[in-house]
């Protein structure tokens, strides 16, 4: 849900957010205004994943938010779950191979090049 702003500001706010708020000057200036599911469109977006903090006073912000997996991210039980499966498979302690040839038939040409090129660093 998006916090409205206050009417008699609307028209000095850029995506519900003052110009006064902004650390840098901005790049683009557009207005743009909720849609029937109460969402908004972002012109020419720099990123696929946005934080949205929402003030009491109406406006909100967008903060770019980059997903990288990497062995600090993972939580503690998320490691263990991985040791714990990890000793299993080891020790005999798994399920029947999963035929994956029908789900392979699915990918289109580039979606197999990344596969092959994931199961090659793999390897290495």
């Amino acid at each position: 849900m998006f916090v409205h702003p206050p009417e008699n500001h609307g028209l000095f706010y850029i995506f519900s957010l003052p110009m006064q708020a902004f650390p840098q000057s901005p790049s683009e200036v557009y207005h743009t205004r909720l849609d029937e599911k109460q969402r908004i469109v972002i012109r020419n977006p720099q990123f696929t994943s946005y934080e949205v903090r929402e003030f009491s006073d109406g406006h909100i912000e967008l903060v770019p938010r980059t997903f990288v997996a990497s062995d600090d991210t993972l939580s503690l039980g998320t490691l263990q779950m991985m040791d714990a499966a990890m000793s299993n498979l080891a020790n005999g302690i798994a399920s029947t191979p999963v035929d994956t040839a029908e789900l392979l038939a699915l990918l289109d040409d580039d979606d197999k090049k990344e596969l092959e090129e994931a199961r090659r660093v793999m390897k290495e």
